[in-house]
């Protein structure tokens, strides 16, 4: 059984809990999900035993310089932090800031553009989907929702929910657009997924939220792969959602959400720590913390449940307590750590060369 916080609910929840209180306030407020018993998460046959080598010093060096704060904040952050509700100019904008973006790199770009119904009435979603290799066999996928929420207070930025994470997705692909292309024919690639329709329009619902996965994944499940494999899902070895991440009120501590995708969050807390000890990521702190060898007792809904409900293993990148600024117009870009957002940037990008064996030196 599915048992979850939808993401409407959370605020009194995660906002009234410090970091130091976080362990007595999921037990008062989450909803306990027995993650070791579901039959989603699992890994592919194989990717439990895959061993890729670690990065050396030298690697980590040649990662990081690949990263650029300015174009980071600059050229890809910056179009995005306007409000983006579904249907408005902002939204359109934006859209066409990311198709934009990634085309000008070469990447090959789709877009799954349909209709759903929802409290406002019916409306239109594009999801983005963004690869150097479309003929791959299997993909790490990495992925964030591009639109922002309808508030009634004004009009709803969303800067760390979720524009620096999509700009952090699209210099990852800046950065590695060269090294991707030389790995063409290897199998395996890199696969951007830009959201839309994440937020709810009115009440987190079970049909007012995460427009955007819930048909991709459903679409993806139903359509055939031409790797012998039963349908395009089955192709994705690992998803990594972003979100919420680029302030630091309080400092963000991302746990481990998923069991069967711990090896995962172990790499990348592996390689923040590295990171740090080469005095690569300035001014920060350690996000990923979690040591427990016990799975979570609560999990956050988002992006990545249609995906995990169908198998697809998970590392889940928000940060709880939430960022003071969740929900409220203060989420803009007077509320954005750029060296935060640049180390995250660092991080995730390092996963990326080291999960596909990339060449960067």
């Amino acid at each position: 059984v599915f048992f979850g916080m939808p993401r409407k609910q959370k605020k009194s929840a995660f906002s009234s809990c410090s970091p130091a209180a976080w362990a007595a306030c999921t037990g008062v407020f989450l909803l306990v999900v027995f993650v070791l018993l579901l039959p989603t998460g699992t890994p592919r046959a194989g990717e439990e035993r895959r061993k890729l080598g670690q990065l050396s010093n030298t690697d980590l060096r040649a990662v990081a310089a690949l990263g650029d704060q300015e174009r980071l904040m600059k050229q890809y952050a910056e179009p995005l932090l306007v409000s983006r509700a579904v249907g408005s100019e902002g939204h359109r904008k934006a859209q066409q800031a990311i198709i934009k973006a990634l085309k000008d790199l070469g990447w090959e770009v789709e877009l799954d553009t349909f209709t759903d119904d929802t409290p406002h009435g019916r409306k239109e979603f594009t999801n983005i989907v963004a690869t150097t290799d479309p003929d791959a066999a299997s993909y790490l996928m990495l992925a964030a929702h591009y639109e922002s929420k309808i508030l009634q207070e004004g009009d709803f930025v969303g800067a760390v929910d979720s524009a620096v994470p999509c700009a952090i997705l699209l210099d990852v692909a800046a950065s590695l657009t060269a090294p991707l292309r030389r790995a063409r024919g290897s199998g395996r690639a890199l696969r951007l997924v830009f959201f839309d329709g994440e937020e709810a329009f009115e009440q987190w619902t079970s049909t007012d939220s995460i427009y955007g996965a819930r048909h991709l994944a459903a679409k993806w499940e139903n359509t055939r792969s031409a790797h012998n494999k039963p349908n395009q899902l089955k192709e994705i070895d690992l998803m990594v959602l972003l979100d919420l991440l680029g302030w630091t009120e309080p400092w963000p501590t991302i746990p481990n959400y998923f069991m069967p995708s711990a090896h995962h969050y172990r790499r990348v807390q592996r390689l923040e720590s590295a990171l740090m000890q080469l005095s690569l990521l300035p001014g920060h702190r350690n996000v990923f913390t979690d040591t427990s060898s016990q799975p979570r007792m609560g999990m956050v809904e988002d992006d990545h449940v249609p995906f995990l409900r169908r198998g697809v293993p998970v590392l889940h990148a928000i940060p709880v307590p939430f960022p003071n600024t969740w929900h409220t117009l203060r989420d803009d870009a007077a509320h954005v750590d750029p060296q935060l957002a640049a180390n995250f940037n660092h991080i995730f990008r390092a996963f990326v060369v080291e999960y596909l064996g990339l060449e960067v030196v």
